[in-house]
């Protein structure tokens, strides 16, 4: 306890508040020999998309006293799973090229590379940005990769659930600048705007995961989000949103103050307003979550805690637009399956799925 009476700062909240909106000093240390970075550069490199590792299949080979296999895993996030074959094509050739030829689909729709050295992370980082898509924020405390249901159907309301999780993914992109700076050769930019309006220089207390998906079809265990949206169907065509909180099925091992928790519907909101009530969401967890202790700080925690009328009370008075009753959905019609399976038109239904 510090002279104030309140928790002292983890080492995290500190890494990322020290790291000048998440450049540490990763630029300095990629310049450098050495196979590995810092720890709080280590923890700050997780929100541009990638872990510093050390090879487990060496790991037992190595002498005493000698260091670690350092590798880096670099995930790309993938709004909706959606990727071009141009896209697949590109990230095949990264992953012959610099990591240890695998390329592999995440359970949030994204994409990894494994077994990258320090000294070609830049080149696979730019590698994926030159394929039009980006690393920022696949890791870290912030929004990850938003999930949506990955059926390749352009009907209205598959299209309009595709078109909530990227406008969820724009609004909740970080700002700052380093990434560009750090992996893109990009001049820092000197300027009166505040770097990161939304989240701040501690990000969020933890990883946030976000959902969206059809009342019809729970394709993505939408339940299982810290917050999504649940489209509800009107002729074919979407009504709104139900907004769900609360979700998260990870526990730690021999802790029982840990719990899995299913989401609850605590609104209902109209289409256009989807994303907007992901971002307040988000800020309620922002400025409410846990910081002291990162196995608590998930937003199911802050539901315990304050439990849904509170909640529901502090969202509508941050947010700008109704927020009503959740509707009252049936009993899904059809059960979950594990791997690829038909949808009803014949195609294949999978995690990620390439478009022509």
């Amino acid at each position: 306890m510090d002279g104030q009476g309140s928790p002292p700062e983890s080492k995290v909240e500190a890494a990322k508040r020290n790291s000048r909106y998440l450049r540490g000093t990763i630029a300095e240390a990629l310049a450098s020999p050495a196979p590995a970075f810092g720890p709080e550069d280590a923890q700050v490199l997780k929100f541009h998309g990638s872990y510093q590792q050390d090879d487990r299949d060496l790991r037992r080979h190595r002498g005493a006293g000698e260091d670690k296999a350092w590798r880096f895993m670099v995930r790309v996030g993938l709004p909706g799973g959606l990727l071009t074959a141009e896209q697949y094509l590109a990230f095949d050739d990264l992953a012959e090229r610099y990591a240890n030829g695998t390329l592999r689909i995440t359970s949030r729709q994204g994409l990894q590379f494994h077994g990258v050295v320090k000294g070609d992370l830049k080149s696979t980082i730019a590698g994926v940005n030159r394929a039009l898509a980006t690393t920022l924020a696949a890791c870290g405390d912030v929004r990850r990769n938003v999930m949506a249901c990955p059926v390749p159907l352009d009907d209205a309301a598959h299209a309009a659930v595709r078109q909530a999780a990227f406008r969820i993914a724009e609004e909740l992109a970080p700002r700052s600048r380093a990434y560009y700076e750090i992996w893109l050769d990009k001049e820092r930019q000197i300027t009166t705007e505040e770097e990161e309006p939304f989240y701040g220089d501690r990000y969020l207390p933890r990883k946030f995961k976000v959902g969206v998906a059809r009342s019809d079809d729970n394709c993505i265990d939408v339940y299982a989000q810290d917050a999504a949206l649940l489209a509800v169907l009107e002729g074919g065509r979407i009504r709104g949103f139900n907004l769900l909180v609360g979700g998260g099925l990870g526990m730690t091992h021999g802790k029982g103050d840990t719990v899995a928790r299913l989401a609850d519907p605590i609104g209902f909101v109209a289409a256009e307003r989807g994303a907007a009530a992901i971002r307040e969401v988000t800020a309620i967890f922002r400025d409410h979550g846990n910081r002291q202790d990162r196995r608590h700080a998930r937003l199911k925690y802050l539901l315990n805690d304050w439990g849904l009328d509170r909640f529901r009370e502090e969202l509508r008075r941050r947010a700008g637009f109704p927020i009503g009753h959740a509707v009252e959905l049936p009993a899904p019609t059809f059960h979950d399956h594990l791997g690829p399976h038909r949808a009803a038109d014949g195609s294949w239904i999978y995690g990620v799925f390439v478009q022509s």
